[in-house]
Formats: C-alpha cells, sequence, structure tokens
C-alpha cells in the first residue's frame, strides 16, 4: 500500500498568488511529488498484483476543489489536480489485473489488482498551514480585509477540525476493510460537501457563501472548511 500525504497550503487571494515561489512550491508538493512517489514505487505494487494480492494507492485529497475554499486558489488547484491525476492513474493501472504473458499474449484474469482511491477530505487537525498570520501584499485588493476577516480565514479550517488520529483510524478501517470506491469522504464537513456536490447546483456555494449584501463577509468566512 502506497499513502500520498504530504500537503503544502498557503492562503492567498488569487490575484495576490506569487506563481514562480509560493504556486510552485504547491505544486511540487501536492501534485508533482505524488506523481515522483507513485512512479518509484509502482513497480512494485504492480508486482504485488502479479502475486494475487491487491495492491492500494491512497491519495489524500480535499474539498477544497468541490467547494472553494476563497483565498486559498494555489491550494485548490493543487488538489483539483491531485483529484483529476488520480481519476487517470486508476484507469491506467486498472488492466494489470489482466496479465499478459509474453509468451502468448493472451491476457490472464489474476486475483490481485492495483486500487487507486482519493479520500476527500474536509477539516482534520493538522500544522498544514503554519503561518498563523501571513501578510497580505500592501497593494492587495483585499488589504480592507487584512486586521479583522484575514486572520479568520487563516485558521478557520482548524476551529472544528476532526481529530488527527480519527480521521487517520478511520481512513485506514476502510482501506484495510476492502473499501475500493474511488473517492470516499472524511473528515469535518466532508459529508456536507458531497450532499451540497450530489443534490445542488453548482453555483450552489457561490450563492449561499457568498450571498452579498450585510454579513456576506461572515459567510466568506464560513466556506474556508476544508483540509487545510
Amino acid at each position: 500500500m502506497l499513502v500520498n500525504n504530504a500537503g503544502q497550503a498557503v492562503p492567498r487571494p488569487a490575484t495576490d498568488l506569487e506563481i514562480e515561489t509560493t504556486v510552485k512550491g504547491i505544486f511540487d508538493v501536492n501534485v508533482f511529488g505524488v506523481m515522483r512517489t507513485v512512479q518509484t514505487f509502482v513497480g512494485l505494487l504492480v508486482s504485488a498484483a502479479d502475486d494475487g494480492q491487491d495492491a492500494t494507492i491512497v491519495n489524500i485529497g480535499s474539498i477544497a476543489p468541490i467547494l472553494p475554499i476563497v483565498f486559498g486558489a494555489g491550494y485548490n488547484a493543487s488538489k483539483a489536480a491531485l483529484h483529476a491525476y488520480a481519476d487517470c492513474l486508476r484507469m491506467e493501472l486498472r488492466p494489470f489485473k489482466y496479465l499478459f504473458p509474453r509468451s502468448t499474449c493472451v491476457p490472464k484474469l489474476t486475483s490481485g489488482s492495483v486500487h487507486v482511491l482519493t479520500v476527500i477530505t474536509g477539516g482534520v487537525r493538522s500544522s498544514i498551514v503554519r503561518q498563523q498570520s501571513p501578510e497580505l501584499p500592501a497593494d492587495s485588493l483585499y488589504r480592507p480585509l487584512a486586521e479583522d476577516y484575514w486572520p479568520k480565514r487563516v485558521v478557520i479550517s482548524q476551529d472544528t477540525p476532526m481529530e488527527t488520529v480519527a480521521y487517520a483510524e478511520s481512513v485506514v478501517r476502510q482501506v484495510v476493510q476492502g473499501n475500493k470506491k474511488p473517492w470516499f469522504w472524511q473528515g469535518y464537513f466532508a459529508w456536507m460537501a458531497w450532499a451540497i456536490d450530489t443534490f445542488l447546483w453548482k453555483g450552489f456555494s457561490v450563492s449561499f457563501f457568498c450571498g452579498g449584501g450585510e454579513g456576506s463577509e461572515t459567510n466568506l468566512v464560513g466556506i474556508g472548511l476544508g483540509d487545510e
């Protein structure tokens, strides 16, 4: 089993992103790091399937691409890329349930296979956001929010998180017990995110959390619920 859990997040408005440093750093950990790790160990996983065992890749995704976390565009985009990568990897590794011996070129069904799972993660207690109050640029469009809203946004995911041990135990239990769902949901607000994504229209989160008018700033805080 291979678990890709490393992650990095830097809260920053989309219009203030430092692409060459901050964004590339986030993608290097959250996306390219996963790709490198899979390439390093995929041979062992395929060999395990060849021997009749079930091999599993578990990627720790996020609700962030499902419900947009404001001022988290770089992180959101990296997790969206991870989800897409895992979905493609799942299809590409699926044929390794069937072996093609060089001598006959006739496919042979094996008892093992390589599964690729993505855990769509909500709020979990962690230290992924290490800066308690990162500064907004002096010319940011959002400087008026710097003293009140911005500090709340930075730490919002840690206000009511699922405890780390409880999250880890739940994920391990599901994987070990044979959960082979391509996506499964864990963490604070994860099931609510699933319900919103499954049953409501695409623009619901924008209209609900950023509805405009008096109090809309408070609503903006409410959307910052991902696994940061």
